[in-house]
């Protein structure tokens, strides 16, 4: 049994005031987005597979889908440009995920891509914590990973119908195996800060990365 750790990361703290008060109204959009299978949320428990081709133990659970929603508006949207307005703005969120994440095989050290959708300073900064915004600390002692919960709830800053700024407010929970069949569960939760300049990039984050046994994210939750 492993004994949680949390590790936190809070650059740009200047951002969060900067969109917490733009961010007043509030109305309510869902949405679910599956960037890899269209399969329910999988079950806490898991079980492996160790006779793969390769002879490492896999992760037989299905991974659980990326929910996006639009929980607060500040401004005006048109109702018929909401949903793909929020595709728009996920989208660099999602790609954080798989890249940073999700996708590619394991065990790996480099997560290449993971902020491509990011501005050159955040960026830059990112790269320097990547203990929390990719899974770089963990990824070589793991074999294969499942997101047991992905969702992205949305605040948007519309000033004249236009969708300016957003905050991306994130909770991605990642379920691991070993060579040795033992998991670990990472879960990374806090926020992307947004902004529209020709497409739509992260330009700040506050996040914080906590591991422990499987389910014990749900189970501090309670």
């Amino acid at each position: 049994m492993l004994s949680a750790m949390t590790v936190t990361v809070r650059p740009l703290r200047v951002v969060v005031a900067l969109l917490a008060s733009a961010v007043i109204g509030a109305t309510a959009l869902v949405g679910c987005d599956d960037d890899t299978t269209t399969a329910p949320t999988p079950s806490p428990t898991s079980a492996s597979d160790p006779t793969t081709v390769s002879g490492a133990p896999t992760l037989t659970m299905r991974p659980a889908r990326l929910e996006t929603r639009l929980v607060r508006l500040a401004g005006h949207l048109p109702r018929e440009r909401r949903r793909s307005v929020v595709a728009s703005i996920a989208r660099p969120v999602r790609s954080w995920l798989r890249a940073g994440f999700v996708g590619g095989d394991y065990p790996r050290r480099d997560f290449p891509g993971a902020f491509a959708d990011y501005t050159r300073d955040a960026a830059r900064l990112a790269s320097r914590q990547d203990e929390v915004t990719t899974n770089a600390a963990l990824g070589a002692d793991l074999v294969d990973v499942v997101p047991t919960r992905r969702t992205v709830r949305l605040s948007v800053f519309a000033p004249h119908g236009r969708a300016a700024g957003a905050t991306a407010d994130v909770t991605l929970v990642l379920l691991g195996i070993r060579a040795d069949e033992s998991e670990v569960e990472l879960a990374v939760t806090g926020q992307l800060y947004l902004t529209r300049d020709g497409g739509w990039q992260v330009f700040g984050f506050d996040l914080a990365r906590t591991l422990g046994a499987p389910g014990s994210y749900e189970r501090r939750r309670r």
